[in-house]
Parts: structure tokens; C-alpha cells; sequence
């Protein structure tokens, strides 16, 4: 990353998946893990200041993405589009992973501008990364928390929880993240409960609570054995009461909810509310319910889900109708809401199963064409293969261009004096030179062992490209791999016409024959060049 943004690493190389700095994104996360969103926003600004001129791009990285994860705390969603789009350009050669954690939460700032298009394929693609490779290093895990919470955004209950499953598994041994998961998961469970219950499905609802309550539970067992922050108890010591008090088991700890309410995200905090709600308005308090009510409401533009405020909004009609009476239009207006999530549900799933195998099927046919490509392609020094060659002279306009046999001299003197990997230093080194060399349409291929050949593009002159090649090769740094390595080759010349080929392979033949006999490769520089014009 460093590289390529111009700055040099003065600091030993990294070999874990976190920077030589990363106490600096260690304290931005805190701030971020308490609530304090514009800390760890001014933490992860200042903190690049130290990492970055010091070439520690590793942990800039994950400053900048905290700073990313802030921002989309405070709502301010057209900045993190721009920041989100920046972090993603310079992450070339991160990996998959980190690709997927920013994919994430531009796919939030996507949602949130009105570009759900450009946010459904950005949430497939990063479902795509983290599910399709494997791996258990922590980014995995991250990037699983982070999409999850997307997903979920974008009614992707699904999707959401199996990510979140995931995560957890990743973090198996990482006992606060491991916590922090499960909170996650029985946060999602929550949001799929109201949904189901939205859609008319209290059965369905009802187990996505208990899955909830046994996820609370998880985490709390966790974040004890852990000794985590006290604001990860309180947040899933509510998870839990909120379960509780949606599966009517009583009696629920309100204090626990009121304790949580002041430390745990926007999302958490409609969860406490709705849960407040609902108790209120049980022992027939109804302006206290909607109190509460309200305040889900208040905080809907700042959560990162709509549907705990599409359940507040749903249960404000229910209290006004049970005021002011049922009459057949409110009745008509409740089952065309219900059929209408329904709907949104099915249709979002559709879209995203659709877009994930497009997704899917893109990269399959990337790695059919890459192994295509291999299929042509000589392993040590990327040159064409016999396979290529014989494509070539099938080709019944490609096998009579002009051809160049070339053949490095005394190579076998070169492995036994230097050994067989220098020798494929060599023939790699040759290939890259000759390379060079060619015009755009000239095919370069090993032929077998020492030998490649080449050939010509329309209108390329054979002659011309031989003597270029012998002079370019014999002036070459060859003591770079080697300290007194010299190497030159002998070129066979075919003419363009039928039996181009032979006639390059049948001048390179009386080339090596005519040519001197040298006794050690350090004092070879002469090269024979032969033409065939037959």
C-alpha cells in the first residue's frame, strides 16, 4: 500500500495481520467499541499522521476504515461514499477480505444516498469474497461484522445472519470478538423477529427471538470469561431482556434496558425502546408507549435498519386505532402493509440471489479464462507453449509469417557449472529480454528445453529482429544472476512463406554446427547468426 502511494517503509516487515503501529488503531477502535464515534474519528485522522509518513500502511488502513466506520455511525453518509471509495483504491493487493470490509459499508452509504442498485451489488460481491475464500485471520471476521450489518440494512435477514455465523466461527478463539459476534447475531435475530412479525408470521418471529435470547447468553458467558468492556455487558444484557420480553416470559428486568440505553449503538437503543414500549403499554400506560415510541422514531435516521421503525410507526397506528376504534379502512390499510412487506422481503432476496450468481459466475469465468491462458502458457518463463506452437502452424495464415529459431549456446555447460537453477534463471531472464524485443503481435514460445521461437507480426522483418536479439541478449547483466555469467544465442532465420518453420529450425541447425566450440561459459561473446533464404 505504501509503495503505491509513494511512501517507503522505514520499519522491520510485517508478518502478522496488524501493523507495527497498531496500538494507535487499537485506541481509535476503543473509542469506536464505546460509542464515541467523532473520537475515533479524530483518533484514526491523528493516528495517520504518525503511520503513514512512517510507511505503515498496514495500520493506516485500518485507521482509515475506522474513520469509515465513524463516519457511519454519525449518519454522515454522503462523506462515507467518499471516503469508502478512496479506502477501496488503495487497497490493491489486500486481499479479498479487506476488499469485502469496505464493499460493506459503502453499500450502507449506498442505501442510505437511494442507490440501492449499486448497494445490492456491492453487498453480493462482498458475500462473495468472504464466503467463497476461506481463511481465519481476523479481517475474514471483521469483514463478515461489517457486511452482516449491511445486509441486514437492505432486509437480508438471511445473508445477514449466516455472515454473522460465520464471523463467530472466525473468532472462535478470540474470546471479547467472539462476543461481540454473537451480540451482533442476536441483534440480527431481533431485527428478523419484527420483521416476521411485521409480515404476519408470530411463529416465525418467536423463534427468531429465542434465537436472540440464546445468542444474548452466548455473549454474556463470553464477555465475563473475557473480562470485556462493561459496555458489552450492558449491551447483551439487554439483547437478552428484549428476547424475553417479545416471548411474553416475565417478568423482565427493565433496569437492565434502562441501563444499556445510554451506551449501545442506534440500533440497539430502537430495540430498548420497543421493548419499553411494549411494557408500558401492557400494564396500560399508553402514553409512556408511545413515549418510547417516539424516541425509535427519533433515532431512525442514525440506525443502520428501518424496520424497528417501520414497528414503531405500526404500533403508534394500533394505539390510535384502539383510542379512535377499527374501522374497515384501517383494516384494509393493515393487510395491504402486511402484504406489502411480504413483498419487499421476497423481492430483496430475489434480487440479491440473483446478483450474487451473477457475481459468481463472473469470477468462475475470470478463472476459466486465467486457466485457459495457462493452458498456452510455459510455467517457468511465462513464454508460449508447445501447445501455442502447435496452434500456430495450424493456422494457415499464422505458419507462414517469418519465423526465428533461437537457441541459447552451451547451455548445458551453463547447469553444469552454475547449476539447474540458474539455468532457469536464465532461460526466465530470456525470455522476458526477448520479450522486450518483439513488436505487439509477435508470439515468443519455448520450444523445448533451450530453444524459442518466434514469430513475426505482419510486416515485422526477421532479419533485423535477429541481430537486435543477439546484440540485446550478449550485452545483457547476466553476472546479476550469476558473478561471471555470460550468454549468447544462435538464431535460425525462416523466411515468410509455406514451411517458414522448417526453414528457421533447418538455418538454426547449421548454425550450432558451423559455430565455435567454447570451453567455458564466463568466456563466451561471440554468437553465430545464420540466415536461410531458401
Amino acid at each position: 500500500m505504501g509503495a503505491d502511494h509513494g511512501t517507503v517503509s522505514r520499519l522491520p516487515a510485517v508478518r502478522t495481520e496488524f501493523g507495527p503501529f497498531d496500538l494507535l488503531a487499537d485506541w481509535a477502535h476503543e473509542c469506536y467499541g464505546a460509542g464515541r464515534a467523532q473520537d475515533a474519528i479524530d483518533a484514526s485522522r491523528g493516528g495517520l499522521l504518525v503511520v503513514e509518513p512512517a510507511g505503515d500502511a498496514l495500520t493506516g488502513m485500518y485507521l482509515r476504515y475506522i474513520e469509515c466506520l465513524g463516519l457511519s455511525h454519525l449518519d454522515r453518509w454522503p462523506t462515507l461514499l467518499t471516503h469508502t471509495g478512496e479506502l477501496l483504491e488503495r487497497l490493491a493487493g489486500a486481499g479479498p477480505f479487506w476488499r469485502a470490509k469496505v464493499l460493506g459499508l459503502q453499500a450502507e452509504a449506498l442505501m442510505h444516498s437511494g442507490r440501492s442498485t449499486e448497494a445490492m451489488e456491492a453487498l453480493a460481491e462482498a458475500y462473495g469474497l468472504l464466503v467463497d475464500n476461506p481463511g481465519t485471520d481476523y479481517n475474514r471476521g471483521s469483514g463478515f461484522m461489517s457486511l452482516s450489518q449491511a445486509l441486514s440494512g437492505g432486509l437480508l435477514m438471511g445473508p445477514a445472519r449466516h455472515a454473522m455465523t460465520l464471523a463467530a466461527r472466525v473468532f472462535a478463539d478470540r474470546p471479547v470478538d467472539a462476543a461481540l459476534a454473537y451480540a451482533a447475531r442476536a441483534v440480527q435475530d431481533a431485527v428478523w423477529g419484527l420483521l416476521l412479525n411485521l409480515a404476519g408470521d408470530t411463529r416465525g418471529g418467536d423463534a427468531r427471538y429465542a434465537s436472540c435470547a440464546s445468542d444474548a447468553l452466548r455473549a454474556a458467558r463470553l464477555a465475563q470469561e473475557a473480562d470485556a468492556p462493561e459496555t458489552t455487558r450492558l449491551h447483551v444484557a439487554a439483547l437478552l431482556q428484549f428476547a424475553l420480553q417479545r416471548l411474553r416470559i416475565e417478568p423482565v428486568d427493565v433496569g437492565a434496558l434502562e441501563r444499556a440505553e445510554g451506551c449501545c449503538d442506534p440500533l440497539t437503543a430502537q430495540l430498548i425502546h420497543l421493548a419499553r414500549a411494549s411494557i408500558a403499554a401492557g400494564a396500560g400506560d399508553m402514553s409512556g408507549a408511545v413515549r418510547h415510541l417516539e424516541r425509535v422514531g427519533e433515532r431512525a435516521a442514525l440506525a443502520t435498519n428501518v424496520v424497528p421503525s417501520w414497528v414503531a410507526t405500526s404500533w403508534l397506528a394500533e394505539i390510535a386505532e384502539h383510542e379512535a376504534g377499527s374501522t374497515e379502512e384501517t383494516r384494509r390499510w393493515g393487510r395491504l402493509a402486511t402484504r406489502t412487506v411480504r413483498a419487499l422481503v421476497a423481492d430483496r432476496e430475489s434480487r440479491f440471489e440473483q446478483v450474487l450468481a451473477r457475481y459468481r459466475l463472473a469470477r468462475l469465468s475470470d478463472a476459466v479464462a486465467r486457466d485457459s491462458d495457462r493452458l498456452w502458457e510455459d510455467p517457468l518463463t511465462g513464454a508460449g507453449n508447445r501447445r501455442l506452437v502447435e496452434a500456430v502452424l495450424a493456422d494457415p495464415e499464422r505458419s507462414q509469417r517469418p519465423m526465428l529459431f533461437l537457441d541459447v549456446d552451451h547451455f548445458k555447460q551453463v547447469n553444469d557449472d552454475f547449476g539447474h537453477e540458474v539455468g532457469d534463471l536464465v532461460l526466465t531472464r530470456l525470455a522476458q529480454v526477448v520479450r522486450r524485443e518483439c513488436r505487439p503481435g509477435d508470439v515468443l514460445a519455448r520450444y523445448g528445453g533451450d530453444e524459442f521461437l518466434v514469430v513475426l507480426a505482419d510486416g515485422g522483418n526477421p532479419q533485423a529482429l535477429a541481430a537486435r536479439l543477439s546484440e540485446v541478449v550478449a550485452a545483457a547483466r547476466w553476472d546479476t544472476i550469476s558473478p561471471a555469467l555470460h550468454v549468447s544465442l544462435t538464431i535460425g532465420v525462416g523466411t515468410a512463406g509455406p514451411g517458414a518453420m522448417h526453414r528457421a529450425d533447418a538455418a538454426l541447425l547449421r548454425a550450432k554446427a558451423a559455430r565455435l566450440p567454447v570451453q567455458h561459459p564466463a568466456t563466451r561473446t561471440c554468437h553465430c547468426l545464420t540466415e536461410d533464404t531458401a
